[in-house]
């Protein structure tokens, strides 16, 4: 397999618990050989996902695609089958507390295999100097620390020799120098093993560190994605519009110019009604009415052009400060990605919405009324940034 295909794929998978929908029409790749990461707020469904993969919890809508074969039409048999080759660290470790390192280490490897206890020796003691807790075998997990649990764990993921690896909350609970050396093991074990790795993961740095390709969900769907880099820049992109206040300066504005709008259609549709119709009734006519609908109508767009100028002007002001914070390049690779996936569905929280809308016509009234300019208009703006 191609090491740019996709080894895990969900098109278009909408799952949820009772009521509540925590996917909606989901699509995402997990490259072959990369280590993925999938970030988000609590409750996304990051940890969802793994479990759809794993054929834990079945889709509701869509594919679950593991090596090409669809997880939700999977039998039992076919499913265990594919089981052996996923490895899985759970949060915590979850080892078992009545089982030394070296039997939590074996017991996938006797409970899947029947390979004589010798050979099994072999490979538990291989894959602990895997993770550099050989002389730890005869412990129990009472007496290892937090960090250590995590490797006798992530030994235990791999005895089975799997082709993809997933890793729920690895860091959680550990100190820095644990974090620092559980993140470097799950790098140098991908790419010696050849493996394909998810790793779910509120740690940032660290994440962005060991990641070859990043994934944000929100919102049910995809949020962001791209390298670290890329991803990066998306943050810093949003950070600048807070930082540049622009968000609520263009709330203000709207409402500014909605009042000017109300107010000059009604001071229109008077004179047309007092003094184009002569209406010297006690109320308005129909000439009030219409004439101050038509003004609306014609404020509001003149309105609208004004504000869109603004939310135009913003977009390169916000991708300047992503430029000083994540880098130009960074900046350009991101907007380039975007670009590249334009026509496919992305759904963008609220908070990223600003990012990710780009108007696709440039020319006439429907240019006037863009919320964002072109992606080539900021691309080329950010290249004559140097």
């Amino acid at each position: 397999m191609s090491l740019n295909a996709a080894f895990v794929e969900l098109r278009n998978v909408t799952f949820g618990y009772g009521e509540r929908v925590i996917l909606r029409d989901l699509s995402l790749q997990v490259p072959c050989g990369k280590v993925t990461a999938l970030m988000g707020a609590s409750g996304g469904g990051k940890t969802t996902v793994l479990r759809l993969i794993g054929g834990q919890n079945r889709a509701q809508q869509g594919e679950v695609l593991f090596d090409g074969q669809d997880v939700t039409r999977m039998d039992a048999q076919q499913l265990y089958a594919a089981r052996r080759r996923m490895g899985m660290l759970f949060q915590f470790g979850a080892l078992f507390t009545d089982m030394s390192v070296f039997d939590n280490v074996a017991f996938p490897l006797r409970e899947h295999t029947d390979l004589p206890e010798e050979l099994i020796r072999d490979i538990v003691l291989m894959k602990l100097h895997a993770v550099g807790l050989r002389g730890a075998r005869e412990l129990m997990p009472s007496e290892i620390s937090g960090g250590m649990a995590r490797r006798v764990a992530l030994a235990r993921a791999i005895a089975l020799d799997p082709e993809l690896i997933m890793y729920d909350e690895p860091f959680a609970g550990l100190d820095p120098i644990s974090l620092g050396t559980a993140a470097q093991l799950i790098r140098q074990l991908n790419d010696a093993m050849g493996l394909t790795s998810i790793l779910v993961s509120h740690d940032l740095e660290e994440t962005f560190r060991v990641a070859d390709h990043v994934v944000i969900l929100g919102n049910g769907g995809v949020a962001a994605q791209g390298s670290p880099d890329e991803v990066r820049a998306v943050l810093a992109h949003e950070i600048g519009h807070v930082a540049n206040g622009d968000m609520v300066t263009l709330a203000m504005i709207q409402g500014v110019v909605n009042t000017f709008v109300m107010f000059f259609a009604r001071i229109f549709g008077n004179f047309v009604d007092r003094v184009v119709l002569k209406n010297e009734g006690d109320g308005h006519g129909i000439g009030y009415i219409v004439a101050t609908i038509f003004a609306e109508l014609v404020l509001g767009i003149l309105a609208s052009i004004i504000v869109m100028w603004f939310s135009r002007r913003r977009e390169f002001k916000a991708d300047d400060a992503g430029a000083r914070l994540a880098g130009t390049g960074a900046m350009i690779a991101a907007l380039e990605r975007l670009r590249a996936e334009q026509g496919v569905p992305v759904h963008m929280p609220d908070s990223l919405t600003a990012f990710g809308i780009n108007g696709g016509l440039k020319n006439g009234l429907a240019g006037l009324l863009m919320t964002h300019p072109p992606l080539e208009d900021r691309i080329e703006a950010l290249r004559r940034r140097g």
